[in-house]
């Protein structure tokens, strides 16, 4: 009972010094009154195991201050996380539009060879078949296979000039049949 009394007046004296000490730090009133609030619940449930060696505005002062940088700390934290997670949304949607782009470009391309360069080429390309194999496949020379593949590289680097400047057909070649 002494104590629940002592505990009143500590409110009432230094409640509001506190609330505008934690404000001077959050620069939120709400907050303020928020953290010092805790402060008090927090001495309140652990009255028992309490210890004050200096005087009882000072380990006040102290609590707050603590409070209020536990909250920065947090709310630090959680900007990070969620400018993190935008960032790599961000990035993760503008990499994905342009490898759909890419990858249009590079199909867009592909649909324009002459269907047994077409063929040749995806045999090769694709299905990772040697000169040889195709040759026999489809019944024609390997020669023909040899020629046949260069026709389809040569209308695949004019059709994706821009893209095989920068060895990005290659990449998309790749990203495309590995699904």
């Amino acid at each position: 009972m002494i104590f629940d009394v002592y505990f009143e007046n500590l409110f009432k004296e230094h409640c509001k010094s506190l609330h505008g000490y934690a404000l001077s730090i959050v620069k939120d009133d709400f907050q303020a009154e928020e953290l010092v609030h805790n402060v008090f619940l927090k001495i309140w449930e652990k009255r028992q195991q309490i210890v004050v060696e200096q005087s009882a505005k000072a380990y006040l002062f102290r609590a707050v201050h603590n409070e209020c940088m536990d909250y920065l700390k947090k709310q630090q934290r959680e900007r990070n996380f969620l400018n993190h997670y935008e960032i790599e949304t961000q990035t993760s949607s503008t990499d994905y539009n342009k490898h759909l782009e890419l990858e249009l470009k590079y199909d867009l391309a592909l649909n324009k060879l002459p269907t047994q360069c077409r063929k040749v080429f995806e045999m090769s390309r694709i299905e990772e078949k040697k000169y040889k194999d195709i040759a026999a496949h489809l019944g024609i020379s390997i020669k023909t296979v040899e020629n046949q593949m260069g026709k389809a590289l040569k209308l695949l680097r004019q059709e994706l000039h821009e893209l095989v400047s920068y060895g990005i057909l290659f990449i998309i070649v790749l990203l495309k049949f590995l699904k």
